[in-house]
């Protein structure tokens, strides 16, 4: 796993230029998962993502590469790289999403997703507060889209700071 974390680290820097450092976000949320079928155990989640400045545009949204990382307190985990999109609103909302691919990694048979690979993706509501510092509201969804044995999905809710450095 920690290899696997270093890699993903690795490819996102190599996709920032050098003066990526004043357009980088750090996303810090806490939350609560909940498994999709009665077996899975439902827990707390910290989740983490590291956003790189803007690359593109996606009509009027800023798209952002990501790395993201999610633990919850009975040891699941997940790990990936992707996309990110926010949509700025008026009066300083915003809405965010984003997908990542990754490894996810099951703390025990019953909060497997019948796959060490999942796709992640988010839809979140924020407010800027000033000083690059936000807040938001977020659903997160895992799934292997049906290329695993079992494909039971894992939804977590969150709420997240953002500081832009």
């Amino acid at each position: 796993m920690k290899l696997m974390t270093l890699r993903l680290i690795a490819a996102l820097a190599s996709t920032l230029p050098a003066t990526a450092a004043p357009a980088a976000e750090l996303v810090l949320g806490l939350g609560h998962s909940f498994y999709n079928y009665g077996g899975g155990r439902d827990s707390t989640v910290v989740s983490l993502e590291l956003r790189g400045p803007a690359i593109g545009h996606l009509g009027r949204a800023e798209v952002s590469p990501l790395i993201v990382g999610d633990r919850h307190r009975l040891g699941d985990s997940f790990v990936g790289i992707g996309l990110a999109a926010r949509w700025q609103l008026r009066r300083g909302w915003f809405v965010d999403v984003s997908v990542a691919p990754g490894k996810y990694r099951a703390s025990s048979p019953a909060n497997a997703l019948g796959s060490d690979f999942e796709f992640r993706s988010h839809v979140g509501l924020g407010h800027d507060l000033g000083k690059g510092r936000a807040l938001s509201a977020a659903f997160v969804h895992k799934s292997n889209a049906g290329i695993g044995r079992i494909n039971p999905g894992l939804q977590t809710v969150l709420l997240r700071w953002h500081q832009r450095f």
